[in-house]
């Protein structure tokens, strides 16, 4: 079995370090409160999240290399997922509070 978009998961490590220490040094991006948000609220939640749409929608819909589209409609499911479970949460810490 030969996998045809090998290459793109050998470079994805690489290529994830490289965008990180890119926007470590964008100044403008600091200015930005809805990607501070999502940066500081959901990127964890995102990471772990997209594997799973990404098996969901490979298995069902969507044959594996994704378009553009395909990658915005993971993004947007896997923030709305994300923004559910923080807002869970955030509940829960409440009325433990209480």
């Amino acid at each position: 079995y030969i996998m045809n978009y090998g290459d793109v998961v050998i470079t994805t490590i690489p290529l994830s370090i490289a965008v990180f220490l890119l926007f470590l040094n964008c100044e403008w991006l600091g200015r930005c409160r809805w990607i501070n948000y999502i940066g500081r609220r959901h990127s964890l939640n995102i990471y772990l999240i997209h594997v799973l749409i990404i098996w969901i929608m490979s298995s069902n819909y969507v044959p594996f290399p994704f378009n553009f589209f395909d990658t915005l409609i993971v993004y947007i499911i896997a923030l709305a997922l994300s923004e559910i479970y923080v807002f869970i949460t955030s509940k829960l810490k409440l009325l433990a509070r209480d």
